[in-house]
């Protein structure tokens, strides 16, 4: 888990939140954080909002799609064996 955003830069994908590949997310991470980076920035740039507060706006709609699963993830990471009782 990664603070995503910085000043001229921002990260998606398993570079921003990087987990196990075994739940399958990570894709569907890195395409969805990217769209929302991207309308962060197009909003930035349309609506003349700074920078800095379109890439915070970024980073918490990043926070709130990628905790809950990321945190699944790691729960279930540490005994795998759960998986196979479900």
């Amino acid at each position: 888990m990664r603070v995503p955003v910085g000043p001229g830069w921002a990260l998606v994908g398993d570079a921003s939140i990087h987990q196990d590949p075994w739940s399958g997310r990570g894709i569907d991470f890195a395409a969805t954080h990217a769209t929302y980076l991207a309308d962060a920035l197009l909003d930035g740039a349309l609506n003349e909002t700074t920078q800095v507060k379109s890439l915070h706006r970024y980073h918490m709609r990043r926070d709130e799609h990628g905790l809950p699963g990321y945190r699944e993830t790691t729960e279930f990471a540490a005994d795998l064996r759960r998986l196979s009782e479900s």
